[in-house]
């Protein structure tokens, strides 16, 4: 049996660093634990190859006398190379003897007495520098950027083990999705631990930033973990930081020492916390691709009923190519795909319409001024084949989330509502297409749509039509504000029953569509959420969000009905913190 073979038998899976050399330098063995200590691939051939030759020949010098002596070692500090760096060892040395020639022995240890705090930032700020600048963790492959999070963690924190562990779908359980061991340089997953059976470290872990346990059996927020976890892995200390994705916690990434103790710092407490932000920011980039591919998936589909484009969309498409090239921006992006969707056609002179939307998120791209959200507004004069008089059709809706995530649903919206108006703008003059008949069909299509997302998107809407002539509407309530009545200077409910749940929530067979007669002055208001959650400050300084829902009514008495001067009223009355959109429709 070969002397390599020997000694890998003796100290492959040893947690020491062990190094076995010759006086000429020349290298015999090196264990994993002393090349993942270095950050080395592959055992180096001589000394010269991890450090300097002053280094080496001051060892030799300590040495010189460990065979006459008959000492049983040698202790002393030496610097090694890691990667560009000086890395400060103590150095325990034996003399041996082979067959043919002698060796010698060093067990190495990381120096632990004045530790150059200088040279720790630098790698760790040069590790977070690398994963800013990773286009991996903003591709939407979270496997991968997963992989790369992990790796660069055990190097930063000198830790055998990283890993990122998400909750199952009902929070029982909590799922190593990878998790990365150093010294085997190898990626696993799939190893669950019940969630149940560690009360104090999630409690710990809801309300802080990260968790550091220097010792992991006795820290009172980690012991738990000892005969499950810790024990049959050797791992001694725990730096664990929790993941959240709009403020939920769904899963920690999680470090650790195998064989060892350590005492973690505050900057690499802090470290651990960027960790948990850069692995929020990969998901959030996955879960905006699955988002683009669906919408790209529903346009397709949509393709082969679409048979011609306004001018105003080829345009829009136009610029959304260029500036795709560019890469200059998804936001910008996006709002040119969702503002011009968002049009008040109706020219009415009897049943006159006008909306106003300010979207939570505005932004300013080069020298637009834009803003993007889930508020969607609509209004167009149509023409049905089966009846001699106009009709006017109305849509005030609030796609799920704010900024990209509501954008998403409100650009699915917009695509079927245009649709489906298209469709009925070219259809045959023979067709036989009630109003009614074709607000529940309009209903239904947008509910199965999102039903597509699996719960992912969701939208609430007051939609319907008003009969140009006899000021007959027709409408239904999707779990959407009610509707505000402004007649004879007087404020109330038009009609506050809600008639489903927002559409893409559960599967509907048939659409309940009510019908109502507005009056010559009536006023009717409709709004998103948007203008009733608004921020308010108490006197003490305290914030708290608007309960009233009768503080809009304020408004719009004040403002007499006037569109622009209620929203300047309301912002009056506090912060506004989500999405608002307000359709105003007046009976002449």
């Amino acid at each position: 049996m070969k002397i390599e073979q020997i000694l890998d038998d003796i100290f492959f899976n040893s947690y020491e660093k062990i190094l076995i050399w010759i006086p000429t330098g020349k290298i015999i063995y090196a264990n994993p634990g002393f090349l993942s200590f270095l950050n080395l691939q592959n055992i180096p051939s001589l000394q010269s190859e991890i450090c300097s030759e002053e280094a080496f020949l001051e060892e030799l010098e300590y040495l010189k006398d460990l065979q006459k002596s008959g000492e049983y070692s040698k202790n002393y500090r030496k610097f090694f190379h890691q990667e560009e760096f000086l890395l400060e060892t103590e150095v325990s040395t034996h003399f041996i003897r082979f067959k043919n020639y002698t060796a010698y022995l060093s067990r190495v240890y990381p120096y632990e007495g004045d530790i150059d705090k200088e040279l720790i930032l630098r790698r760790q700020n040069n590790i977070l520098l690398e994963l800013t600048r990773s286009s991996v963790i903003d591709s939407g492959n979270l496997e991968e950027a997963v992989r790369e999070i992990t790796e660069a963690a055990t190097r930063a924190l000198d830790c055998e083990r990283s890993g990122v562990w998400f909750f199952t779908e009902d929070n029982s359980k909590i799922r190593a999705m990878n998790l990365y061991n150093k010294l085997e340089k190898s990626h696993s997953s799939g190893y669950e631990l019940t969630a149940k059976d560690f009360p104090a470290y999630f409690r710990y872990l809801y309300e802080e930033r990260a968790l550091g346990a220097n010792n992991a059996y006795t820290d009172p927020n980690t012991y738990e973990f000892s005969e499950v976890y810790l024990k049959p892995f050797n791992i001694k200390s725990m730096l664990d930081a929790p993941i959240r994705i709009e403020g939920k916690m769904i899963g920690v990434i999680c470090n650790e020492t195998v064989g060892k103790y350590k005492k973690w710092t505050v900057e690499e407490i802090n470290f651990a916390g960027s960790l948990a932000d850069f692995v929020s920011r990969a998901i959030e980039a996955s879960e905006r691709r699955k988002v683009e591919e669906k919408i790209k998936e529903i346009n397709d589909s949509l393709e082969s009923k679409v048979r011609e484009q306004t001018s105003e969309i080829r345009e829009s498409l136009f610029r959304i190519t260029h500036l795709k090239e560019l890469q200059d921006g998804d936001y910008f992006l996006t709002s040119l795909i969702l503002n011009p969707m968002m049009e008040n056609n109706n020219h009415s002179e009897i049943i006159k319409t006008d909306f106003l939307i300010k979207q939570f998120k505005q932004f300013k791209f080069r020298d637009h001024h834009e803003q993007i959200g889930g508020d969607f507004c609509y209004t167009d004069t149509l023409k049905f084949p089966s009846k001699q008089e106009n009709y006017i059709f109305f849509l005030n809706a609030d796609a799920m989330g704010k900024s990209m995530q509501g954008a998403s649903g409100a650009i699915v919206l917009g695509t079927v509502i245009l649709n489906a108006l298209w469709e009925l703008k070219t259809a045959s003059s023979t067709e036989q297409i009630e109003p009614k008949k074709w607000l529940e069909n309009i209903i239904l299509e947008i509910n199965n749509i999102f039903l597509t997302f699996g719960g992912l998107m969701q939208v609430s809407c007051f939609i319907g039509l008003i009969e140009e002539a006899g000021k007959k509407m027709l409408y239904s309530n999707c779990e959407h504000p009610a509707p505000i009545l402004y007649r004879d200077r007087k404020v109330s409910f038009f009609d506050n029953r809600t008639h489903y749940m927002k559409l893409g929530t559960l599967p509907l067979e048939k659409i309940l569509v009510r019908q109502s007669k507005l009056l010559i002055g009536d006023i009717l208001f409709i709004g998103s959420d948007g203008k009733d959650d608004i921020e308010l400050s108490g006197r003490d300084g305290s914030k708290n969000i608007n309960e009233d829902e009768t503080l809009f009514w304020q408004c719009i008495e004040n403002a007499e009905g006037n569109l622009d001067n209620i929203y300047n009223n309301l912002k009056t009355k506090g912060r506004l913190i989500d999405d608002l959109s307000i359709l105003r429709i007046e009976i002449f």
